[in-house]
């Protein structure tokens, strides 16, 4: 059914049963590339009313309301996008658009148009990727409503892995399968356990390498200060590396002799965590890596670790065999 023009007499020079979007006024939107489909069919009331209406544009009813009158209700959920709820005009051009959905502008330049956090994608030192290209923001993010927090597909953890769960090969390096690190472990990062990406990685950009939260060396060696290792010291008490002669800060220790600031508090050439630890899981006790890449050509060096009740040892390729007893400590 063609709709009449909204007043009780047509403007002069439009015929009164004129289709809508032939008409001098709306035949625009038959230039749009995709175009909605009651007004593609001219079914103009099917939205509009042919004369008036308490809602603006003379629409049959409000907004999101009017929506849902074919596309079902979307507030059934438990997180619900702000403009599902108030506007569904504020994305999407109820006629027609040149993008996809009907979108008013293309995904993330709609998304950065409210949230501040697409802007900060494009300008991160690193930036999650996933944002800048394909879905961009809707490839962890519902655009409309969700039963987890931040509009997610599904719980934190199981929207990473949903990528992660698989190893991504990117501008010449391997991102690791970490659903692979973390199954195969023994031992198993505590952020991990509580199923919290987050705590270590910020999920959209960061001035850290690997979208890492806060500072932590990129490198086998690193000169030593609290401040260069502020991702684990959010966790970790800074003891553990400052304090050279302990009973409790941590347990690799000879006697009151702290292994772990004799490995890393080193001015000049301090071994950084990454060298004896994997972050998400590992195959041997405390995170233990069983081999770390060393040197420019990546060497696989083995560490070799082996723990006893009081303490352990290890024997990698880079020195003869050492160990450590808390109790009755080695003589060395």
């Amino acid at each position: 059914m063609s709709a009449r023009a909204h007043a009780a007499e047509a403007p002069k020079g439009i015929k009164p049963d004129a289709p809508c979007a032939t008409a001098a006024c709306h035949a625009d939107i038959l230039q749009l590339k995709n175009i909605h489909a009651p007004a593609a069919a001219n079914e103009c009331t099917a939205c509009h009313k042919q004369k008036g209406s308490l809602h603006q544009f003379i629409l049959a009813a409000k907004g999101a309301e009017l929506c849902a009158g074919c596309h079902g209700p979307l507030d059934k959920k438990k997180v619900l996008h702000k403009p599902v709820g108030e506007d569904c005009f504020t994305c999407h051009n109820p006629h027609g658009s040149d993008n996809k959905d009907f979108l008013v502008a293309p995904v993330p330049d709609l998304c950065s148009n409210c949230h501040e956090v697409a802007k900060e994608i494009a300008k991160g030192k690193t930036s999650h990727s996933i944002g800048l290209e394909g879905k961009a923001c809707l490839a962890c993010h519902d655009p409309h409503t969700s039963d987890f927090e931040n509009l997610l597909p599904a719980k934190p953890m199981a929207t990473c892995l949903q990528c992660h769960g698989q190893a991504i090969i990117r501008k010449g390096r391997t991102i690791p399968n970490v659903l692979i690190e973390i199954v195969a472990a023994k031992s198993v990062h505590g952020p991990i356990q509580d199923e919290n990406c987050g705590a270590c990685h910020a999920p959209h950009a960061s001035a850290q390498i690997a979208l890492l939260a806060a500072a932590y060396p990129a490198t086998f060696y690193a000169p030593f200060t609290p401040d260069a290792y502020a991702l684990c010291f959010q966790c970790h008490d800074p003891s553990l590396a400052t304090e050279l002669d302990t009973k409790g800060a941590t347990g690799f220790r000879n006697g009151t002799r702290n292994l772990h600031a004799v490995h890393v508090n080193d001015k000049v050439k301090g071994r950084t965590c990454r060298a004896c630890h994997a972050p998400h899981g590992a195959a041997l006790p405390h995170l233990i890596r069983a081999t770390v890449p060393f040197g420019p050509s990546g060497w696989p060096l083995p560490i070799r670790f082996k723990e006893t009740k009081t303490g352990g040892g290890c024997a990698p390729g880079c020195h003869v065999p050492r160990a450590y007893d808390r109790e009755n400590p080695v003589k060395e």
